[in-house]
């Protein structure tokens, strides 16, 4: 049977949920019966429609709709989507039964997914699929196709034909990050070769601004070097650059991601060396990596492969270069070359926050650039704890005091007489 609704715990209460929207209805209920009534009672008033249109059609025309949404002076960019004629026609198109909107269900959801899995797609692009499934039907409403909406309620987790047995298959991998030694050394080789050789100077300069900030790339491309407030101590984050939308950007990830970070008495001694040699070297290029091939930035591909020459002279990267730019064989930052130097930032503030009454909520969240803090604590607070021996030792001892370990007894060590 279709359903609208939901019921689901709240507050020690029961609620019913609209299944869209998740839009609460009528009151709560001390008792989950007297929910299951009410739903039952919005089950029988809700209009029952039947849809004139099946999903693959209907899919194409959501295609069309996404495309209309991107383009040059929209916010939304192309890349994002195009995933969705992606979906259609590597997944949708092949394996989803082409059923009328109001009679797809759980079933055929369950179905796509055994016979897209069985092709080869593993679990996180189908994770991904169900969700962009449910973008879908969302619009199917605007639409008026009168979806059935039993899929909004599934969960791509709780099918198991796909889950695979490995956790890496099916959680994301943990970001590898630089430790303060290797960081150290390399910044060493790469300071002493700045002055005599380009690619080395705007590799010293890229770890140096990405340690100090914490910037995801797009921000530090955007970077230009009026962004720097030398007198305030700020660096002030204003966009992005992308050359697929016609260069810099007057926007970011979120409205958070506008931001001015503090900067360090270090961070203030790197950028009293580095201006005046930008202004030697590239006085007409306004940005802060410039290119030397162009007014703009350096381009990714190009800061890509300057990170992982890095990770191969430190020996913590197997490359090879083609046409240009580097291919990876094998490195523990394979997938996150720069996305490393974030995470370490960011690690570091959230670690640091109850022990130090400075690092409130929101200077973390805006350090990071996020609209909430449980955005911050979400990525880079739930993650295994290691730090120094010395920290890790200093931890061992508390939890010592506080498990109250020295009640077992220290076996002595039997040795033969």
């Amino acid at each position: 049977m279709t359903t609208q609704y939901r019921v689901t715990p709240k507050r020690n209460k029961w609620i019913v949920q609209r299944v869209l929207d998740r839009k609460t209805c009528g009151k709560p209920f001390r008792l989950k019966t007297e929910a299951l009534a009410y739903k039952l009672e919005l089950d029988a008033k809700a209009p029952k429609q039947t849809s004139g249109i099946t999903v693959h059609p209907a899919y194409k025309q959501f295609v069309e709709y996404m495309d209309a949404q991107s383009g040059p002076g929209k916010r939304r960019s192309k890349k994002y989507t195009d995933v969705f004629k992606f979906e259609y026609d590597l997944r949708i198109s092949l394996y989803m039964e082409d059923k009328l909107l109001s009679e797809i269900d759980v079933k055929d959801m369950e179905n796509y997914l055994t016979k897209a899995h069985d092709a080869g797609f593993n679990y996180k692009t189908l994770k991904n699929s169900v969700k962009f499934f449910k973008q879908f039907l969302k619009r199917q409403v605007i639409e008026r196709h009168n979806p059935r909406l039993d899929i909004m309620q599934f969960q791509a987790d709780s099918f198991g034909y796909i889950l695979p047995k490995d956790d890496d298959l099916m959680f994301k991998k943990e970001t590898a990050v630089l430790d303060d030694k290797d960081l150290k050394n390399l910044l060493a080789i790469y300071y002493q070769e700045a002055s005599t050789k380009p690619d080395s100077a705007q590799t010293f300069a890229l770890f140096c601004i990405m340690f100090f900030t914490g910037l995801r790339i797009a921000e530090v491309q955007g970077l230009k070097k009026s962004a720097v407030d030398m007198e305030n101590k700020l660096l002030h984050i204003k966009g992005v650059y992308n050359p697929a939308e016609g260069g810099f950007l007057n926007k970011t990830k979120n409205q958070a991601s506008k931001r001015s970070i503090e900067l360090d008495v270090n961070a203030l001694k790197f950028f009293d060396w580095y201006l005046p040699f930008l202004n030697k070297h590239s006085k007409h290029n306004v940005y802060l990596i410039p290119s030397p091939r162009s007014e703009g930035p350096t381009g990714y591909k190009h800061i890509r492969t300057l990170f992982w020459k890095a990770y191969e002279r430190m020996g913590l990267a197997k490359i090879e270069i083609k046409n240009g730019y580097a291919v990876v064989i094998s490195s523990p930052f394979k997938g996150s070359p720069t996305k490393s130097f974030r995470h370490k930032f960011c690690d570091a503030l959230v670690d640091a926050m109850n022990s130090n009454p400075l690092l409130t909520a929101n200077y973390v969240k805006q350090s990071a650039g996020h609209g909430l803090l449980s955005t911050t604590r979400d990525i880079y607070g739930n993650k295994p704890v290691r730090g120094t021996q010395k920290e890790r030792d200093a931890r061992a001892a508390v939890k010592a005091t506080v498990l109250n370990t020295s009640i077992i007894p220290i076996p002595k060590l039997i040795t033969k007489s």
